[in-house]
């Protein structure tokens, strides 16, 4: 057994172009500024990222820039796979509605703790993008990722952490830049004016092929 899933996130942000909204999630120094990692973009081809000893391509399967990007969906061995799209969609009196679906398929029967962690972190960045997007568009980020000792259970260590009990865990910070000038700021919080205007999710639960 295995299971599939899908989440759709929309939002409109007010004052913000399509052309912005493109450079945020099509090139690499705009997926850089909310992302994790640092990110290449190969146009109409290909996405790559790197992350620690984690180095993930994905390719691109929709490329229309200013309306529509898709990348991702090619299936593992076991089955696993994870695509992206998202669409965007400019509106009268200047503001851009940007659309987000992130599908997929995690093998096996003890799926439920990896997706739990994944449905996390693709909320985490999800609201990242919105603040980036609503304070920070036109500017690019510097992502600075620490890596801190961290105890086997997931807490900060302690006077009696060890190297056999403890794993490296990543914290990242992003530095906004923008004409020379600069400011640093961890994963931004959700605001009024940058809000989630929809976001449904649905999953199923269907065999691995």
């Amino acid at each position: 057994m295995g299971h599939a899933f899908e989440e759709v996130n929309e939002v409109e942000l007010a004052g913000v172009t399509p052309d912005q909204v493109w450079d945020a999630i099509a090139t690499g120094p705009g997926i850089d500024s909310w992302f994790m990692g640092r990110n290449e973009v190969e146009p109409g081809a290909a996405i790559r990222g790197a992350f620690g000893g984690y180095e993930p391509a994905h390719p691109i399967t929709g490329w229309e820039p200013g309306k529509h990007l898709a990348y991702g969906g090619e299936p593992a061995p076991d089955g696993r796979k994870l695509a992206y799209e998202f669409l965007i969609e400019g509106r009268d009196h200047g503001s851009t509605v940007l659309r987000m679906v992130v599908s997929g398929f995690l093998p096996g029967d003890d799926w439920h703790d990896e997706f739990e962690a994944m449905t996390a972190g693709g909320a985490m960045f999800w609201r990242t993008l919105v603040e980036y997007l609503t304070h920070f568009a036109g500017r690019t980020a510097r992502p600075v990722t620490v890596w801190a000792p961290r105890s086997a259970t997931g807490r900060r260590c302690g006077p009696a952490c060890t190297p056999s009990s403890a794993a490296r865990a990543p914290a990242t910070r992003w530095t906004w830049t923008a004409r020379g000038a600069s400011s640093t700021s961890p994963t931004p919080r959700p605001s009024a004016s940058a809000r989630r205007t929809r976001s449904t999710a649905s999953s199923r639960a269907s065999p691995a092929t």
